[in-house]
């Protein structure tokens, strides 16, 4: 891909993941490399368009973001890692998608967090699957 990217298609793109307006998104995505969108691009209080479909728990955009876009999982926003938003947000097909595809690059201390996040908020079927994929804190 280009890295001479459009500031603003990759603005757009990030507006229609935040107003979870998929099928635009996804057709922009699916369009990535001609509209030189960049995915891991910051706008609003740092997030990515990564950040804010897990936020808002839209898988379709999660999924399309990580396999077409090649969005970074580990961008944060604020300190806060998308996989930790998703489990305060208790958005368990998000939490499903990245513990299955991608539990080698969360890092430990957002599984952690993910986890005491989902206790407080009261998600335990987040806290089982982290728990079932086994916490290490010393795991790098």
């Amino acid at each position: 891909m280009s890295t001479n990217f459009s500031k603003q298609n990759s603005r757009l793109l990030f507006e229609k993941c935040k107003n979870n307006e998929t099928e635009k998104a996804l057709e922009m995505i699916s369009n990535i490399e001609n509209l030189r969108i960049n995915v891991n691009e910051r706008f609003e209080g740092g997030c990515t368009s990564f950040f804010i479909s897990c936020y808002l728990g839209n898988l379709k955009l999660v999924q399309a973001l990580v396999e077409i876009g090649k969005a970074d999982i580990t961008i944060e926003s604020d300190n806060v890692r998308p996989f930790t938003v998703a489990c305060v947000r208790g958005r368990i097909p998000v939490i499903d998608y990245l513990l299955t595809n991608f539990s080698d690059r969360i890092d430990p201390d957002s599984m952690i967090t993910g986890c005491v996040g989902a206790a407080q908020y009261n998600f335990p079927q987040i806290v089982r699957r982290i728990l079932g994929r086994g916490l290490d804190k010393y795991k790098k």
